[in-house]
């Protein structure tokens, strides 16, 4: 079978982008959007199959330095099988390059009913 499972930590790989608009000096808004690139199940009561799921959550960032922030927000995880809300919280660590360039390295937790996952995140980011 294709399928993993997901309670012997194997890991699911995405792909996933963010934008961030700054309301405060310390404070900003925005959406990050996840896609899984993977088939698993969540053993449970009823088996839970998850494939390829889309995940967009709408995020406040506060940035404790200027380059380390927490972040957390709500939103959905949209799969083929059955759609589930979420709670995300997260912290991200941005790595300053020239020209406004960053390398962002984060871990997050998105809590879903019956489960939860965590994630390990690295990206490249600009600021404008």
């Amino acid at each position: 079978s294709n399928e993993d499972n997901i309670s012997e930590g194997h890991l699911v790989p995405a792909i996933g982008a963010d934008y961030l608009y700054r309301i405060a000096p310390k404070w900003e808004v925005g959406i990050m959007v996840d896609y899984e690139l993977a088939k698993y199940v969540i053993p449970r009561k009823e088996d839970l199959i998850r494939e390829r799921a889309f995940i967009a959550t709408a995020v406040v960032v506060y940035n404790i330095l200027p380059q380390l922030s927490v972040f957390g927000g709500g939103g959905v995880e949209l799969e083929k099988h059955e759609n589930l809300g979420l709670i995300r919280l997260g912290v991200e660590y941005s790595f300053a390059l020239k020209n406004r360039w960053v390398i962002p390295v984060g871990f997050f937790g998105d809590f879903k009913p019956g489960y939860e996952n965590y994630s390990f995140s690295v990206g490249i980011g600009r600021s404008f």
